[in-house]
């Protein structure tokens, strides 16, 4: 991780998903294991984010 940057889990993504998108909140959030981005990836469930 670089100076500054924020820690990303799962829980973080929950919490987001409570407060920006409560419907969704509770899904399983799976974490997306990745390579060459610094970007953070969670994957809810197809069938039921919709």
């Amino acid at each position: 991780m670089l100076d500054g940057e924020t820690a990303t889990d799962v829980s973080l993504v929950d919490e987001l998903l409570r407060t920006q998108f409560p419907r969704w909140h509770g899904l399983p959030v799976t974490e997306v294991v990745h390579g060459g981005t610094s970007h953070a990836l969670g994957r809810l469930p197809a069938e039921r984010a919709g």
